[in-house]
C-alpha cells in the first residue's frame, strides 16, 4: 500500500515540475498595461441586425461541432459581431450577486445543449469604420483581453455561381486569410459590405461563409431593420479596475491555444499569463480562424 502511495506521490510531483519548466520556458506576456480612456456604453445606433448560426469544429479527430447563435449589428460608425449568451452572462456577472446567476445560466445553459461552454464565441469584435481599424475584445481562462489592428482588406475573388439565401440572390467569392481560404454567398440585394467576424469587402451584405475544412461557418439566419438598439461596449467584468488588457493579437491567439481550456493545466501553471510550447499546442484537436500566430 505504501509503495502505491509514493509512487502516485512521485507521479503528481513529475507533472507539477513538467508545468513548471514548461511555464518558465514559455515567454512571461506583461498584463500590467491595460487600455486607458477606452470609450465604455453606447458608441453607435445599430441600423440593422443580422442573427447568423455560428458551427465550430470541437474535435477535428471526430468531427464533433457544437453551434451558437451570433449577432452582427451594424451602425452608422461600428459594427459589432458577439454571442449574445455570452453578454448575458458577462452582463449578469457585472451585478451585485450576479456571479451566482451568471454561473447558475452556464449550467443551465450547458444541460440544455449537452455540451459545455468552454469553446463558445467569446470574441466581441467592433469595426470602427471612421478610424478604419479592427478592435476585439476576447477571454482566455480569467484574462479579459482587447486588440487593435488596422482594417483588413480581404482580397476577395469573384465567381460566377450563384444561389438563393433567406430569399435572396447570392453571389460566391472566395479569398484566403491567415492560414485559412473562405468561401463567401453575399447579396446586392442588401447593399452593404459587411459581414460577421473581421469579413466584409464585398459588393453586398455576407449571407454566409466558411472554410474550405468546413471547421467555421456563419450562416445567416435572419435579417432585419432596427434604428433603436445600442452598439455599446461594457467594463471588463474580470479584472478589479474594469479594464481590458492590452496585448498584441499574435501573442493573445498563442496563449489562447496555449491554454486549450485545460483547467488541471492552468492550475499547475497558477494562472499565470504567459506563451507556452509549441509541442502544447500541437496536442489540441482544433485550432483558431486566424492560423498566422504560428
Amino acid at each position: 500500500m505504501k509503495n502505491k502511495y509514493y509512487l502516485f506521490l512521485t507521479i503528481f510531483i513529475i507533472v507539477i515540475f513538467s508545468c513548471k519548466t514548461q511555464q518558465n520556458q514559455g515567454k512571461q506576456l506583461a498584463l500590467d498595461l491595460y487600455w486607458e480612456n477606452l470609450e465604455v456604453g453606447a458608441i453607435d445606433i445599430c441600423k440593422y441586425k443580422i442573427l447568423y448560426t455560428y458551427t465550430q469544429v470541437r474535435d477535428t479527430f471526430t468531427n464533433k461541432r457544437e453551434s451558437f447563435d451570433l449577432l452582427l449589428k451594424i451602425g452608422s460608425k461600428y459594427s459589432l459581431t458577439y454571442c449574445p449568451l455570452i453578454a448575458k452572462i458577462d452582463s449578469l456577472e457585472m451585478t451585485p450577486g450576479g456571479i451566482d446567476k451568471a454561473y447558475k445560466l452556464i449550467i443551465e445553459t450547458q444541460k440544455k445543449r449537452d455540451q459545455e461552454l468552454h469553446r463558445s464565441f467569446t470574441k466581441f469584435t467592433y469595426k470602427d469604420k471612421v478610424k478604419n481599424i479592427i478592435f476585439e475584445i476576447d477571454n482566455a481562462y480569467d484574462f479579459h483581453c482587447m486588440y487593435k489592428e488596422p482594417q483588413i482588406f480581404f482580397n476577395w475573388e469573384i465567381l460566377s455561381d450563384t444561389d438563393l439565401l433567406l430569399g435572396y440572390k447570392v453571389k460566391k467569392a472566395k479569398c484566403t486569410f491567415r492560414g485559412r481560404t473562405y468561401i463567401a454567398w453575399f447579396t446586392e440585394e442588401i447593399p452593404i459590405s459587411e459581414g460577421p467576424w473581421k469579413f466584409s469587402g464585398l459588393p453586398g451584405l455576407i449571407l454566409k461563409v466558411y472554410d474550405t475544412q468546413n471547421h467555421y461557418t456563419y450562416n445567416a439566419r435572419g435579417f432585419e431593420l432596427d434604428g433603436k438598439s445600442k452598439i455599446s461596449i461594457m467594463k471588463s467584468c474580470l479584472t478589479k479596475n474594469q479594464k481590458y488588457h492590452k496585448i498584441g493579437r499574435k501573442d493573445f491567439l498563442k496563449e489562447k491555444m496555449g491554454y486549450g481550456y485545460d483547467w488541471f493545466y492552468m492550475s499547475m501553471r497558477n494562472c499565470e499569463f504567459c506563451d507556452v510550447s509549441i509541442s502544447r499546442r500541437e496536442k489540441l484537436k482544433y485550432d483558431e480562424m486566424e492560423r498566422d500566430y504560428r
